[in-house]
């Protein structure tokens, strides 16, 4: 044990509805270590569903309700949060919050910022661009994957000093003893192949990418 008092960590992120990386930050926060951290949520938009979670675990969480993706005003008041919250360390998921967040704790004063990169943006160099431009105020970027790391140097020319690769975790003792699903409903029976894919129907996600994949290793199932 350590005389030293916790930690104040502060974790921003664009909305808390049910969704992949808003989810790891969830179990990222409820898993840390009270007594070395004391950690709480900020949430850009509206309180979504995620807040009750993390309300039953004691983590504070605050909603700036944002009224839009570029809601300029939101920054002023995540300004205000972490200037009266005065965190060791903010860590940011998601673009919207990764701009907002280091812009308003450049001005507050928060001595490290950690933004979180989730995806490989292909569709909206804009990001990219301003990625780059802001990118002097984070200390380091999280990135999910390699493939986002390795999207994020080439394409998006960051910093490759500041980028590290660290995956989601995954909670296997939940899905350990999880029932198999009955595909009755959709007349699939038992011995049949089945192929699943986990996420939304976006272009970003490649589902017609799987069923390309698919038809080349099985020419005569039709998709």
């Amino acid at each position: 044990m350590t005389d030293q008092p916790p930690i104040n960590i502060a974790f921003c992120i664009a909305d808390l509805d049910p969704g992949g990386a808003e989810r790891a930050l969830v179990q990222l926060v409820m898993r840390l270590d009270r007594r070395r951290i004391t950690p709480s949520v900020i949430c850009l938009s509206p309180p979504g569903a995620l807040v009750e979670t993390l309300l039953a675990a004691d983590v504070p969480v605050t909603c700036l309700h944002a009224r839009g993706r570029w809601d300029l005003g939101v920054v002023w008041r995540l300004f205000r949060q972490l200037k009266q919250r005065q965190p060791a360390i903010l860590q940011t998921f998601l673009f919207h919050a990764n701009l907002a967040g280091r812009i308003a704790a450049w001005f507050a004063g928060v001595a490290h910022v950690v933004s979180g990169i989730r995806v490989a943006e292909k569709r909206r160099n804009a990001y990219l661009r301003l990625d780059r431009v802001t990118e002097w105020m984070v200390e380091k970027h999280v990135c999910v994957s390699d493939a986002v790391r390795d999207h994020s140097l080439q394409v998006g020319r960051l910093n490759p000093t500041k980028l590290v690769v660290i995956p989601n975790g995954v909670d296997y003792e939940k899905f350990s003893s999880a029932a198999p699903l009955t595909l009755s409903p959709w007349k699939i029976e038992p011995t049949d192949r089945v192929w699943v894919t986990v996420g939304r129907l976006d272009p970003q996600k490649g589902p017609w990418d799987l069923l390309h994949a698919v038809q080349q290793l099985h020419p005569n199932i039709p998709v």
